[in-house]
């Protein structure tokens, strides 16, 4: 099973809540100095906590490079500080500055592949914060809410007596903002929720369009268009929505046509009369500060601070990179931009990964960049808004590119002799010429090399029998059996007669292997002591790859049960073959049925199963199992090799009643079938009267079963009843509805 450990997520959240009670409560004051130590004491608990799992959980995967520099980042940091402050040096904006190298050094210290962050864990981190920003929101709403009737009023935003429990228009705006960020990710990942994130982010786009923080909207625009340049996929949808863009056209010019609005944005969010808010000399101020000051590392924060507070009435300098140069010199900036860099090549690295995180961090990291420029908001520190900031550009990024990572590598048994056993690879092939060179490839360059590949030509008419020959003139491994056109079941059970290994493994010829696919199935035969290993696959299309599970290094040993139980779903690991490693000794005389030509393989395995005391399934993605509109299941048709998968199910429903399982399953998936069958029949060109009348039979023989079953859910009950009564109208909405998911995906 999947090992549970405690991950940044988890410690972020536990850190979260503990701010949300003393920046989000309007009742507490935040700003003393003895809360900002609460806060760094309970910080320092729980990061330490934190490091004594770490230690205990013996990990040795150290960035030994990284932990080095942030080692002398932490001197450096409380040299700077002391050096220039003094016992100044205890101020609350130097606690929080010296701390974070330390919980940084924790934290990096952790950055190996043992640590992983799973989407499903960052999703739930995405909506957790999105609900907070809809708190935030509401209350602002609530108490500014005499404001916002006059918004259009107002000459100046600075007119404007803004509320929010942040008391500044500015890190209220940076909150938003970084909602915006995370509730793109919920509504793009997190489909089921589709509404609720809408909601979520029409409130938040209200919010921070009142809030006059023109750097806020402005970096949520530059993170829109750069998220939209860099990923393809939603590039493509949007620029394939024409409703969509006229929405925006028409919107756009609304808002500039109307007077009140178009005076509101260029007085007040452009702000064209009021210039750029004296930041030229807030910035040539503090460059001359600098020059005046020492050059390597800096004034500390003290002395500058004091000293802008007597000539200007902002806080802070209004520029990160500024600000980080004035305080901590040439010394300090270079280590920030050290880390900026780091972070900033692990983003384009988890890009090769995973195309939409990659994008999405990266539009993060340039609307950051940019917002550096106009405010000084410095990621690494502990104030609330830096740490989401810190999250989101140095730590995130970094778990989700470690799952990635981890995935790659499967820890094998080293008290194994691997290559001591022959493996027996079969594959059938008929007229696969365009996928057949990558699936041979793939078979050679297993990692395990004691294996003997059965290539059984079923009559191909193109010139998949040359492509074979070549590979057996090649590799001693490979033989090749040519034989009449009779079918794939017919062609599997012929290469099984001519194999001799231990181990048996079915393969298809359009379908290609990691290099390590037979090492890990061995491994987790022997390893396990089971009878039957499987691993998860790629649904492989053209443009993309989709894993069929959410999570991966994880194991489960299943009995009979659990494997009868998952066998008849499409997208499981129990149904097909070529996903599996089987024992010759339990297959004996096993065959497949060669009256079938469609899900043959879900039957086999129920037959199998039943000779089976336990298996184990592997949940990391091996296998590419590549999908082609060619393929029957794929035609919007019918064929009468989709007949096979109703046999199927019905025999293996006697499997169920002989195992004592409920056939409800069975009896549901044997009537979607029928369903979806009348539905092909009734689009296709020719006739299939025999058919239809078989499907009809079927129908109404399990239609009976089925509603007479207790345990049926009312939801499913509707569903079938509906079907039933509509199935052209019914199906055809499913298929439409699968479109929009390939769509989405391609």
């Amino acid at each position: 099973m999947c090992e549970k450990k405690l991950d940044i997520i988890s410690v972020s959240l536990i850190y979260f809540f503990v701010i949300v009670i003393f920046e989000a409560m309007p009742i507490l004051n935040f700003s003393t100095i003895l809360t900002s130590i609460i806060r760094i004491s309970i910080f320092a608990f729980i990061w330490v906590y934190f490091f004594l799992k770490f230690i205990k959980d013996g990990s040795k995967k150290i960035n030994k490079k990284l932990l080095v520099l942030l080692i002398v980042y932490m001197i450096v940091q409380l040299f700077i500080v002391f050096y220039n402050d003094g016992l100044g040096g205890f101020s609350k904006t130097n606690l929080t500055l010296i701390f974070f190298p330390i919980s940084s050094i924790i934290l990096y210290y952790v950055f190996c592949r043992d640590y992983v962050l799973h989407e499903n864990r960052f999703l739930s981190f995405c909506y957790i914060y999105s609900v907070f920003i809809m708190y935030a929101c509401v209350y602002n709403l609530i108490f500014n809410f005499e404001t916002f009737k006059n918004i259009f009023n107002l000459k100046s935003s600075y007119d404007l007596q803004f509320t929010s429990f942040l008391n500044n228009r500015n890190p209220y705006g940076l909150i938003l903002m970084i909602g915006l960020f995370l509730m793109t990710i919920g509504i793009l990942k997190d489909k089921g929720k589709k509404k609720i994130w809408m909601i979520f982010i029409t409130v938040t786009m209200f919010n921070l369009i009142f809030t006059f923080s023109r750097s806020a909207i402005l970096c949520s625009a530059i993170f829109i268009l750069v998220f939209v340049i860099l990923n393809k996929d939603i590039r493509r949808k949007i620029l394939y929505h024409k409703k969509i863009i006229i929405f925006l056209i028409i919107f756009t010019v609304i808002l500039f046509a109307v007077p009140p609005t178009r005076n509101y944005i260029m007085n007040n969010i452009i702000r064209l009369q009021g210039g750029l808010t004296n930041r030229g000399s807030l910035y040539s101020y503090g460059i001359d500060l600098y020059k005046n000051n020492n050059l390597l590392i800096g004034s500390g924060y003290t002395k500058p601070y004091i000293d802008l507070a007597m000539h200007f009435e902002y806080i802070g300098f209004h520029n990160t990179f500024l600000t980080v140069i004035i305080c901590q010199g040439i010394v300090g900036l270079l280590f920030y931009l050290i880390l900026l860099t780091y972070s900033f090549v692990n983003m384009i690295k988890l890009r090769k990964y995973n195309n939409f995180y990659g994008s999405i961090f990266i539009a993060i990291f340039v609307s950051y960049i940019v917002y550096s420029f106009f405010e000084s908001r410095n990621l690494f520190s502990l104030e609330f808004i830096n740490y989401m900031l810190t999250l989101l550009i140095c730590i995130i990024p970094m778990y989700l590119l470690n799952n990635y990572k981890v995935k790659e590598k499967y820890f094998f048994n080293n008290q194994i002799d691997f290559n001591k056993d022959l493996i027996s690879i079969i594959i059938p092939v008929y007229n696969v010429s365009a996928f057949l060179d990558r699936c041979l490839t793939s078979v050679c360059n297993q990692s395990y090399k004691n294996i003997e590949v059965i290539i059984v030509n079923d009559g191909s008419t193109d010139n998949s029998r040359d492509i074979c020959e070549k590979f057996v003139k090649k590799d001693k491994r490979f033989k090749l059996y040519n034989r009449e056109n009779s079918g794939v079941c017919t062609a599997r059970n012929y290469g099984y007669k001519k194999s001799h290994g231990k181990y048996i493994y079915f393969f298809d010829g359009d379908d290609y292997l990691d290099e390590n696919t037979i090492k890990v199935l061995y491994d987790l035969m022997i390893t396990n002591n089971v009878d039957v290993s499987m691993v998860g696959y790629y649904y492989t299309f053209e443009n993309y790859e989709k894993s069929n599970e959410n999570k991966y290094n994880c194991k489960y040993v299943l009995n009979k049960k659990d494997l009868l139980n998952n066998i008849i779903y499409r997208g499981s690991y129990a149904g097909y073959t070529w996903n599996k490693m089987y024992k010759r000794k339990l297959i004996g005389n096993l065959k497949f049925d060669e009256k079938i030509a469609y899900r043959e393989d879900m039957l086999y395995n129920s037959f199998y199963i039943e000779r089976v005391s336990r298996g184990v399934y592997y949940t990391s993605p091996y296998y590419h199992y590549v999908q082609r509109d060619s393929s029957v299941v794929h035609q919007r048709g019918f064929n009468t090799k989709l007949m096979g998968h109703i046999y199927s199910l019905e025999q293996i429903r006697e499997n169920y009643l002989k195992e004592n399982l409920n056939p409800l399953i069975i009896d549901y998936e044997i009537i979607k079938c029928c369903f979806n069958f009348k539905y092909r029949i009734s689009v296709s060109s020719d006739s299939y009267f025999k058919e239809l009348r078989e499907i009809n039979r079927i129908c109404k023989k399990y239609y009976r079963k089925i509603m007479s079953n207790p345990k049926l859910s009312k939801l499913k009950r509707y569903e079938i009843i509906l079907t039933n009564k509509y199935p052209e109208i019914i199906c055809n909405i499913k298929m439409k509805l699968f479109k929009i998911w390939r769509f989405l995906y391609e």
